[in-house]
């Protein structure tokens, strides 16, 4: 739906179309057996009282469908997230209803559009009087809205950040066919979408400067490839990164970068902390992290190094 932005990735219509999505694709054995999908039956349990826990791990959802403790999922973190790398599955739509309260959050479902709405105003929006006056004018009952702006006043919605890949409308329109059990390709047709279009990009748009000359290189070696050879029946692209790597060694780099990534994160507020101002770029950061690592001395001399210097 190229009209509409993409979803608040907090949302509740997101995060419930991310959840069943992955409870479609998730094997399980049991006693070593051939791995097993989750039936339409077991995948609307799992989906039942949405948001009343942030965290759904595989341990959560084996008590939830009454699992043998034969059956495995192949992991070895049962305390694992069964959707999210980072955060939690719920975590917005946790955070919401426990700022409605159950009765709150139960009048909210019944208005999917709006309860999307609410997430899109938390995340998009950053000062607290265009957040309150969006939220009132939403047309919800007063003391439902009231208790969403005082939740946003005490910080309860810090989570509320980004965009997921699809629009709200487009996740709440496959939502009931994952929910049946169908695969996301399967869902995407049945609501009458086509899974495998792709928006047409100018390369103006592109903002990262590496990307954008990367892929400018790459067009002048296409169009210089069809100038010989005509135009291809088909272009296979394969990201240097992930030639010959397995899904555990690909997941494995992923939590890698997101550790490098919560480091990065704690070293410039350390930073920010001891100088009062931000870095001023990478290579300050760089000599920042080589600082700390020697404990504020110089390897050769052993003298002391200021923090200013």
């Amino acid at each position: 739906m190229p009209a509409e932005r993409r979803a608040a990735r907090r949302s509740a219509g997101f995060e419930l179309f991310r959840l069943a999505s992955r409870l479609n694709t998730l094997n399980f054995t049991e006693h070593g057996g051939a791995e097993q999908r989750l039936t339409a039956d077991q995948t609307a349990r799992a989906l039942e009282d949405f948001g009343a826990q942030k965290k759904l791990s595989y341990k959560w959802l084996r008590k939830r469908l009454d699992f043998a403790p034969s059956v495995s999922f192949g992991q070895d973190d049962e305390d694992r997230d069964i959707v999210a790398r980072s955060g939690s599955a719920a975590e917005g739509s946790y955070a919401l209803r426990q700022a409605v309260g159950d009765a709150g959050w139960r009048a909210l479902l019944a208005q999917p559009a709006v309860l999307d709405c609410i997430a899109a105003i938390l995340s998009f929006r950053s000062d607290l009087g265009s957040i309150a006056n969006g939220i009132r004018l939403l047309g919800l009952d007063s003391v439902l809205a009231e208790a969403i702006i005082a939740a946003e006043m005490d910080g309860a919605f810090g989570a509320f950040k980004g965009a997921g890949h699809v629009s709200a409308t487009a996740a709440r329109a496959m939502l009931p066919h994952l929910a049946a059990g169908m695969g996301y390709a399967e869902a995407c047709h049945e609501a009458g979408f086509d899974h495998s279009a792709a928006a047409e990009v100018k390369l103006e748009d592109i903002r990262n400067p590496v990307a954008r000359k990367a892929i400018s290189e790459t067009l002048k070696q296409v169009r210089a490839m069809i100038a010989v050879y005509g135009e291809p029946d088909r272009i296979h692209l394969e990201l240097a990164r992930d030639v010959g790597k397995s899904a555990e060694e690909r997941d494995e780099i992923s939590k890698g970068i997101e550790k490098r990534n919560k480091q990065r994160d704690r070293m410039r507020d350390r930073f920010t902390e001891l100088l009062a101002r931000p870095p001023s770029g990478a290579d300050e950061m760089l000599k920042f992290e080589l600082w700390n690592e020697q404990q504020g001395r110089c390897l050769y001399t052993d003298r002391e190094i200021s923090k200013g210097r």
